[in-house]
């Protein structure tokens, strides 16, 4: 029986009502407050130190070939000189590293301090750069995005160069024919003549649809910053400092409470 009112009465002792909870916190007010500043003060530093960024984009217009033919049952859509996949490969595997390994020696960096990212939007022509970086950095991204995108726009252009010349001897070829064939009464001429400036026509529409790659946007930054707000990190921080505040206290009296308790058995 008595060990039985023993326990009842460690029991009771162990209960911790909401009046408890609040006497030890009221006790413990010095650490509580300790943890709290200490919480608020490194979200400060880090709201300080945390520089501001922003997102520098570019864009880029690949070359088009706006009259190239296309399946029939195939979506009506953008038509690039280069397959849209090809050119973006190209941009990552072989321009984007050179132009960052160039800007590395150049300046003696071991890495970039900003990033590089590059993507072509579905059913688009565009070629995007994009960078996160502060506002200290914007002439380095414009110097790696501009030679990033001026490594892909000299690839076009000798792809354009090549089409336009070609069409352009095709158009002149098919101009000679006809001029002799207007001149010769041959039993075919007529239906051979009316070929020729139907492959004229369409050589001729090919030639105009041709149009150079371009640079549309050059490392143009965001309205806004990306990086949190100053006040975003205080308010967190001072949220979770009430928080560690109030355990750092409860902690501290259970440590206590089991310290007293073995020296009691002891």
């Amino acid at each position: 029986m008595s060990g039985n009112a023993a326990t009842a009465t460690s029991a009771t002792h162990d209960e911790v009502s909401l009046v408890d909870m609040a006497v030890i916190f009221v006790r413990g007010w010095k650490v509580a407050l300790i943890v709290f500043v200490g919480v608020l003060l490194a979200s400060a530093l880090v709201a300080w130190w945390l520089p501001t960024q922003y997102t520098y984009s570019s864009v880029y217009q690949m070359a088009e070939d706006t009259a190239k033919p296309q399946p029939e049952d195939a979506e009506e859509r953008a038509q690039g000189l280069e397959a849209p996949e090809g050119v973006l490969n190209k941009a990552r595997l072989y321009y984007q590293p050179q132009a960052i390994r160039e800007m590395l020696k150049q300046q003696g960096l071991g890495s970039l301090p900003f990033n590089v990212t590059l993507t072509q939007p579905e059913d688009t022509l565009l070629l995007v750069l994009k960078s996160e970086a502060a506002p200290g950095q914007h002439n380095n991204v414009k110097v790696l995005h501009q030679r990033i995108l001026q490594a892909v726009a000299a690839h076009q252009n000798k792809q354009y160069e090549r089409v336009h010349r070609l069409f352009s001897k095709k158009v002149a070829s098919l101009d000679e024919s006809i001029e002799q064939l207007r001149g010769d009464d041959g039993a075919n001429t007529g239906q051979v003549l009316v070929k020729y400036q139907e492959e004229q026509v369409k050589a001729s529409t090919r030639l105009e649809g041709l149009q150079k790659g371009r640079i549309e946007q050059l490392a143009s930054p965001s309205e806004s910053a990306t990086s949190l707000n100053p006040l975003v990190i205080l308010v967190g921080g001072a949220m979770f400092g009430l928080l560690l505040a109030m355990m750092s206290v409860f902690v501290g009296h259970f440590i206590k409470r089991v310290s007293q308790r073995l020296k009691e058995t002891a």
